[in-house]
């Protein structure tokens, strides 16, 4: 693999330090936190479970730069899946590795992240 492959690094060396994955799972989802974070202090980005984004699975042309999600095939469409999840192997616990699953599909590898984003001050 080349490029920034993960969050953390180019090179899945320490891999099992950030994700759950096929070479060190328990057997189930994990808690979040109990690897390290990312650089931006985020858990669980890569592995443990598969999240769930807005996006329909086939919108990654040119024509939807300005609308990745695709929001005029949203009520049947595939929905997009990132991250890997404790079933994979390394190279698929990248957050650029996506797969398809129709939005009422229901396993035990996938989830998806709440974020409270506090409104922006600007400090004087």
């Amino acid at each position: 693999m080349t490029g920034q492959d993960y969050g953390f690094a180019r090179d899945e060396g320490t891999l099992d330090d950030y994700a759950w994955h096929a070479g060190n799972y328990k057997g189930a989802p994990q808690p979040v936190g109990q690897k390290l974070p990312n650089r931006y202090g985020l858990y669980d980005m890569h592995g443990n479970v598969f999240e769930w984004v807005a996006d329909v699975f086939d919108t990654y042309d040119p024509s939807y730069l300005n609308d990745p999600v695709n929001w005029d095939s949203l009520s049947s469409a595939s929905r997009v899946l990132r991250g890997g999840s404790f079933y994979d192997n390394a190279e698929n616990v990248r957050c650029a590795n996506r797969v398809s699953s129709l939005p009422f599909s229901d396993y035990n590898n996938s989830g998806f992240r709440v974020v409270f984003a506090p409104p922006y001050k600007s400090v004087p």
